[in-house]
């Protein structure tokens, strides 16, 4: 994305940004975060014998404190996340990894793409609502894959965009879709959906209205992530998994035992 100084510049927008809404509550317990509606879709994929996990963006670790609870056989923690949030974070993984023989919890708090070269590689690395901040997606994903273990996978839900519903769109009509999609998915899976996680959740649609986020809205204008480069993203990993959640997608990407 640009420059070494351009790329300090956008991720210094972030993490400001970001802040922001955490000291508003944001991704407390009360609301959230995105685990509270997809959550649970993206722990289906944790493998159940995982043990070791990345994440990329991982807020205040509600998503990450509700995978350690569900893998017992999870011991190694990685955690990547630019703003101020990652001290949160810290806090609230700790305890959980302080008694698993060999636990050990890494909490990074940098840019993605600052910090990719000095992460340890993962069994199951995990990314949610972090590409459209990281240039192009496709190139985003591959990082992401490069950085899963042999034999491990990628799960990535991000921003799915349309020339109707291009990033940051909001509509009544546009989150009731998604929302019939993400029950759709849960049923095909064999899950309940998730309607309490969503209804908590809702006040997460008033970010679009935050001025953090309406100053970050010129950062990333060129964002496009639409359903035909999900398909070709799917389609360039044998095995991969696409769901289509309306506003977002995800992919869970295989990678090979002989990589």
């Amino acid at each position: 994305m640009g420059s070494r100084d351009g790329r300090d510049a956008h991720a210094e927008r972030v993490a400001t940004a970001y802040n922001a809404l955490n000291e508003k509550g944001y991704f407390a317990d009360e609301i959230g975060g995105n685990e509270g509606y997809l959550g649970g879709l993206m722990r289906h994929y944790v493998p159940k014998d995982a043990m070791s996990i990345l994440e990329v963006g991982g807020a205040t670790g509600l998503w990450m404190r509700q995978v350690l609870r569900a893998r017992p056989a999870l011991r190694d923690v990685t955690v990547v996340e630019l703003s101020d949030a990652a001290e949160r974070c810290r806090a609230r993984l700790a305890p959980l990894l302080a008694d698993r023989p060999e636990g050990r919890l890494t909490v990074v708090q940098d840019d993605f793409l600052r910090a990719a070269d000095r992460l340890r590689p993962a069994g199951t690395v995990v990314s949610s609502f972090v590409a459209d901040h990281m240039g192009d997606p496709a190139a985003y994903l591959r990082r992401l894959h490069d950085l899963a273990e042999p034999g491990g996978r990628v799960i990535a839900v991000e921003v799915q965009t349309s020339e109707r519903a291009p990033l940051g769109t909001v509509t009544p009509g546009v989150v009731a879709a998604s929302f019939f999609r993400l029950c759709g998915v849960h049923l095909r899976l064999g899950k309940l959906p998730p309607l309490r996680g969503v209804l908590r959740s809702m006040p997460l649609y008033k970010l679009s209205d935050e001025e953090a986020f309406r100053k970050l809205r010129s950062s990333t204008d060129a964002y496009a992530f639409p359903r035909t480069a999900w398909r070709a993203a799917r389609d360039a990993y044998p095995g991969a998994v696409y769901h289509d959640l309306g506003m977002a997608g995800m992919l869970v990407l295989p990678k090979s035992a002989t990589a």
